[in-house]
């Protein structure tokens, strides 16, 4: 999958508020980032990776938006990253630490000159989203997911 679907069209703050409330699976993997929900991507129909997302987590909300983990799906839907972008859905871009085996994203810029991590400080680097590298741990993730649950009866999973 390369790619957004260009017929996906603008979250509501009502729509993100009703996928806030969606409950069922969350894991975390090893180093802390959370994953899940309920909800398939509105891109690319993954279970487990695409949730509806607020700045800061907790505290005042500056920013609104939703985001798959395993595409690169993501949406501004209200915010500074709205005011900034609009609504329409975009791909954000996938960063690998290699010292420390950690994941990030970042919106897309003109110039490779990702952030560092938080862990080691080295630079991240640009790497494929799981949807489009079949070797990406992500895709093992997946068929776990499909394993392990049934979307009508997803619970809490943890990953080591």
């Amino acid at each position: 999958m390369d790619g957004i679907d260009e017929t996906i069209v603008e979250c509501s703050e009502v729509q993100w508020a009703e996928e806030m409330e969606a409950k069922g699976m969350v894991f975390t993997l090893p180093n802390g980032y959370l994953f899940g929900g309920p909800l398939p991507c509105p891109n690319c129909k993954t279970i487990g990776f695409y949730g509806p997302r607020r700045n800061p987590p907790e505290g005042e909300i500056t920013r609104k938006y939703r985001a798959c983990k395993f595409c690169g799906f993501w949406q501004e839907v209200w915010g500074s990253g709205y005011n900034n972008r609009g609504g329409k859905a975009f791909r954000c871009v996938a960063l690998y630490c290699s010292t420390c085996n950690s994941y990030d994203w970042t919106l897309p810029k003109d110039v490779e000159d990702y952030k560092s991590c938080s862990t080691c400080h080295n630079q991240f680097k640009r790497i494929d989203w799981a949807s489009d590298d079949p070797t990406h741990v992500f895709n093992e993730i997946k068929r776990q997911i499909i394993l392990l649950t049934k979307p009508e009866k997803l619970t809490a999973v943890h990953f080591e």
